[in-house]
């Protein structure tokens, strides 16, 4: 698929402007958004707006139907609902053009459908079992284990903070070779689906990672009834912060489906290093926001000039007022995010 096309297909413009004028009510777990229908005027919030591979918008009341995919016009019946909710006929037009361009160039790329197909993404992963004698911190010391490599292994534990080390699952075995590292399950609708092993002696090789393809650590969150979802290049500073992390500054095309089939705000976390640099591009080419919260070029001098991550943040600050740093230092303008990006490394 040619970057143009690439760019239209995953073009968010309907989205962005349904999400700028819709009178948010009650967003379910399901990311399926309640709100005072505009089509009949019912006085309870009984029409919803779902989206997943598609928009779509239906009212317990009056029955209004409507939805949108990518490669399909827009309908009468979508163009009346965002004249009801106060987009401008201009507006509309715009939108109209806009569905129909990427509808021409689906048309004449035979190949595109396969490439919409991959824009869909249902998580699902297979068990992995943790190294052999693997328990949980807690239990070994009920069981009252001295083996000073456990020993070592809490007390590196107690260093992350103690925000991480209440929301980690932290695990240890005594298995050779692995009794100097500290285990993290990554866990998929409670069940285990891989880990990583974060050495506790030294800065060689510090992650083992067993992780699933399209993997999001922490996805639980996504489940959840909150407006935003911050995305974080490192499992401990999305521990950190209640956020998700690609384990990574990269993603795959199915890890992007599944943030944006929340019908969350995304907000990225720009980490000030060369790793951060890329999450900022990860950011504008997925059209996320950009949070700068270490950066003196800010309004505001959040934290302190130590402070690179996260993790080393809720530590000295404490996560809500990391989270509020956050939410005040995030953009959507492009110009300011490249800006400010320069400042990073």
């Amino acid at each position: 698929m040619s970057l143009l096309l690439n760019n239209l297909v995953n073009d968010d413009f309907l989205w962005d402007v349904i999400a700028a004028h819709l009178p948010y009510t009650r967003r379910s777990a399901t990311s399926f958004t309640n709100f005072k229908c505009p089509m009949c005027g019912d006085y309870k919030p009984r029409c919803g707006i779902k989206r997943s591979s598609r928009i779509g918008i239906h009212c317990f009341n009056c029955a209004f139907d409507t939805r949108y995919q990518v490669g399909d016009y827009l309908s009468k019946k979508m163009a009346e609902f965002l004249h009801r909710i106060g987009v401008s006929d201009m507006e509309v037009k715009r939108l109209a053009l806009h569905a129909r361009a990427i509808k021409r160039a689906i048309d004449d790329a035979p190949k595109l459908p396969t490439a919409i197909a991959a824009l869909t993404f249902e998580p699902n992963f297979a068990n992995r079992e943790l190294p052999e004698g693997s328990l949980p911190l807690g239990e070994w010391a009920d069981l009252g284990c001295t083996d000073p490599h456990y020993v070592n292994a809490v007390e590196y534990a107690l260093s992350r903070g103690d925000v991480v080390m209440r929301a980690a699952d932290w695990h240890w075995t005594p298995a050779q070779g692995m009794q100097d590292r500290l285990i993290l399950p990554f866990r998929f609708d409670d069940r285990i689906v891989g880990y990583t092993a974060r050495t506790t002696i030294g800065d060689g090789n510090k992650y083992l990672n067993y992780m699933p393809q399209d993997f999001l650590f922490n996805n639980r969150v996504l489940e959840g009834d909150r407006d935003t979802v911050v995305v974080i290049e490192g499992p401990l500073d999305a521990l950190a912060i209640d956020g998700v992390s690609p384990l990574g500054s990269t993603m795959n095309a199915n890890q992007v489906a599944w943030l944006k089939a929340t019908g969350k705000r995304i907000v990225v976390v720009a980490d000030r290093d060369e790793a951060g640099d890329k999450m900022v591009t990860l950011a504008r080419n997925n059209k996320w926001a950009v949070a700068f919260p270490g950066l003196k070029s800010n309004a505001q001098d959040w934290w302190d000039s130590d402070i690179k991550d996260c993790d080393e943040a809720v530590k000295r600050h404490g996560r809500l007022y990391v989270l509020k740093s956050i939410l005040e230092t995030a953009t959507s303008n492009a110009t300011e995010i490249e800006v400010k990006r320069r400042y990073l490394v």
